[in-house]
């Protein structure tokens, strides 16, 4: 069974590209890629049937063995993060296109879901697993057989061997269910929720969308500008770690009570959760790795301080190890005697490294 058979039974190939969003982050990266399962659901039920080998393991090895052969490893860039149809995986294998640990783990859910939805009982999720000391930002993904058990195989044809596991720092799991009616539930429930249930959901929802979290965060430029510039300069006083900003903001996001309010803090100003935690992470890696943190990023600290310090005296009280706005006015009256020296390396938006290894 070749990617040629398979691509006979699937949509033809159309060769059409949707940016997700610019500037993605891992949450838009999940999102979307929860969403190409869903929209593929008819393509995968269409060659599922080919990849049944017996047994949900002989099964996912099937799969490994498949991939491993017929669709090349390629990592995308940081800049270009895809997600794709069965047919485009396929065909863009034949010509070495880029395809990563994001399409072999939407591939393999897809067959083992068609299966699911043909009788066949496969416990299952996607996993988005962080291997970055210092960070919880995941940036790899692959596909676990009975999740969260004794009894886990990992299906990650990125690695040499099937069931190969490599540990990690912290992960994500996210299962993929259905009711009976063939619907999709991304969040592990069966069934039809009552009208004040779903309300309530979407009233969470939103609540995290906001200020959770994962908060998404108010980046247009139309919406409060200084605000813009103000959590601009904030990320880069951390950089910085000015008076020891940044080594506070990393000790605060340790404590659970300080975390939820620091990020909740950060999410009030318009901030992306993803962007304040993988500057905290680059902070603390920096941190372990020197002692210290010096730089100068083109910017007067002056100026910095200016426009982060609404923020700055916001964020304070959640701090541990001199709270209060005493500090804030200390930072600013010591902004003069900063050691200014070049450190470049300014980017704190989206992951900081690419998807996958």
């Amino acid at each position: 069974m070749n990617a040629d058979f398979l691509l006979g039974k699937l949509s033809p190939f159309q060769n059409k590209k949707t940016v997700i969003t610019d500037n993605q982050s891992t949450n838009d990266i999940i999102d979307s890629m929860l969403a190409a399962h869903k929209k593929y659901v008819n393509e995968y039920d269409k060659i599922s049937s080919y990849f049944w080998n017996g047994s949900p393991r002989a099964t996912a090895q099937k799969i490994f063995s498949y991939l491993k052969k017929n669709v090349r490893y390629n990592i995308e860039p940081d800049y270009n993060q895809s997600v794709k149809s069965p047919s485009a995986i396929l065909s863009t294998a034949k010509v070495n296109g880029y395809n990563d640990c994001k399409h072999y783990a939407l591939f393999s859910g897809g067959i083992l879901d068609g299966l699911n939805r043909k009788g066949h009982n496969i416990n299952w999720a996607y996993r988005f697993a962080n291997y970055k000391t210092g960070s919880r930002i995941p940036h790899h993904t692959f596909i676990v057989l009975n999740p969260q058990t004794k009894n886990e195989i990992w299906l990650d044809p990125v690695l040499e061997k099937f069931d190969e596991k490599k540990p990690f720092v912290n992960k994500i799991d996210k299962k993929m269910l259905y009711n009976i009616s063939g619907m999709e539930d991304f969040y592990g429930e069966i069934g039809r929720r009552s009208k004040s249930e779903r309300r309530a959901k979407r009233k969470a929802k939103k609540q995290a969308r906001r200020y959770g979290e994962n908060c998404k965060g108010r980046t247009a430029a139309k919406i409060a500008p200084p605000l813009i510039a103000g959590r601009k300069a904030f990320l880069l006083l951390l950089r910085l770690n000015v008076k020891q900003l940044g080594k506070k903001i990393v000790l605060g996001l340790r404590n659970p009570e300080q975390r939820k309010k620091i990020i909740e803090t950060w999410c009030k100003f318009g901030g992306k959760a993803s962007q304040l935690k993988s500057t905290a992470a680059k902070v603390e890696a920096k941190l372990k790795r020197k002692g210290k943190i010096q730089g100068f990023l083109g910017v007067p600290i002056a100026t910095l301080l200016a426009a982060a310090l609404p923020i700055i005296k916001a964020m304070l009280k959640f701090l541990p190890q001199g709270a209060g706005t005493d500090v804030a006015e200390e930072i600013v009256e010591g902004a003069e005697g900063i050691v200014q020296t070049d450190d470049q390396g300014n980017d704190v938006s989206g992951l900081g490294y690419p998807y996958c290894y």
